[in-house]
């Protein structure tokens, strides 16, 4: 600012124009800042829109944005190979590229190899921490092309999963190790590691972050906070597939592999309901819908909702009933008790039951219907 102002004071005005121009023309290094600062906030525009934030800008003047940031960085990039910021934000670009073309797949065809798609990308950021290893937004997209879940067939019927979940752990570790104060990193940790059958570390992961109404940190508490017995089988396929189910039909918006639990149980419902009435005085379950008759055998169908008071998990008192709008945690209990051999159920994702179930079981879900903030 002084050094304009001695300009203004002693140089002509038609000459100041002609001297500030010639300055920008032979400063490069100002025009390659302006093409990465530009597809910095070009791609947090494109990121906002993938997490169906509003972005501000129509998806036609987005595309058109995001072309022309992608060919100012490349030629930022040709100048400056070695520009870490500039290889990370690069890579961003390239990821939503990649993740926004849709893949479409027969059953019984496997999906294209995502090792092959997300090879450029990675090499990228490879390369940016190979330049400077404790970046921490390396390691965090990193993270995030290895965290993709992508359709899987398995036996006729379609699953996702991870491309690497134990390198979406690592980078993801790594990201919140170098930077403990982000709190994106840490959501995406406590994500992965929810995948990895690990809900109790991600809960203590997120343990940290200061926002108290963090909707991950609150699903997680709750998931913690909620007992299960110890003869309970976690089915992960059965768990994907019904809060995928639920999804569609609008029950809820957003992380479903938080919200949705399902369990195969090798007890009765009344051992269940004295399991829970240790830890709730008086617990009991509510009719939730008819008994069925089969052969000599029955099915039923019952039910408890918690809620948060005082900071805890309490259910419904017995003589209650199950709301018709829920805004907490739906636990569900369908007995099965002597079935015919011929009515014997599979578990619902088409999977073999245990071999060890007797002749009473249960399956028990469990959906978390807390409001997004």
């Amino acid at each position: 600012m002084l050094a304009g102002r001695t300009i203004r004071r002693f140089v002509p005005l038609g000459s100041v124009c002609l001297l500030l121009l010639a300055c920008a023309m032979s400063s490069p290094a100002g025009r390659e800042e302006s093409a990465l600062e530009n597809a910095k906030t070009v791609v947090g525009l494109l990121e906002a829109a993938e997490a169906e934030r509003d972005a501000g800008v129509s998806p036609e003047k987005l595309e058109k944005r995001a072309a022309t940031a992608e060919k100012g960085l490349d030629a930022h990039l040709l100048a400056h190979p070695d520009d870490v910021d500039a290889l990370v934000v690069s890579a961003r670009l390239d990821r939503f590229s990649q993740t926004q073309k849709p893949i479409v797949l027969k059953s019984g065809q496997e999906p294209p190899d995502p090792k092959a798609a997300f090879a450029d990308i990675h090499r990228k950021l490879d390369q940016a921490l190979a330049l400077q290893p404790s970046h921490a937004e390396a390691h965090y997209w990193k993270a995030r092309l290895y965290g993709v879940r992508l359709p899987v067939f398995r036996e006729n019927t379609l699953y996702y999963e991870s491309v690497d979940l134990a390198q979406a752990i690592h980078h993801s570790t790594e990201a919140v190790r170098l930077e403990p104060t982000r709190v994106a990193y840490r959501e995406a940790l406590a994500l992965y590691l929810v995948a990895d059958q690990k809900p109790a570390d991600a809960a203590e992961v997120m343990q940290s972050v200061a926002d108290d109404r963090n909707l991950i940190r609150l699903l997680l508490n709750d998931l913690r906070d909620l007992p299960i017995p110890a003869t309970a089988a976690f089915s992960p396929e059965d768990s994907e597939r019904y809060a995928q189910l639920l999804l569609e039909r609008g029950r809820f918006s957003d992380y479903p592999q938080l919200r949705v639990r399902q369990y195969v149980v090798p007890e009765s419902l009344l051992e269940i309901q004295k399991f829970y009435s240790a830890h709730w005085k008086g617990f009991t379950f509510l009719a939730q819908a008819d008994s069925e008759k089969v052969g000599d055998g029955e099915i039923r169908f019952l039910g408890q909702h918690l809620t948060r008071e005082r900071g805890k998990l309490q259910p419904a008192a017995a003589n209650s009933k199950l709301p018709d709008s829920m805004s907490g945690l739906l636990m569900t209990v369908i007995e099965y008790r002597d079935l015919p051999a011929d009515h014997r159920p599979h578990i619902p994702a088409g999977l073999d039951l245990p071999s060890d179930l007797g002749d009473t079981f249960c399956f028990l879900f469990v959906v978390n219907y807390r409001p997004s903030r």
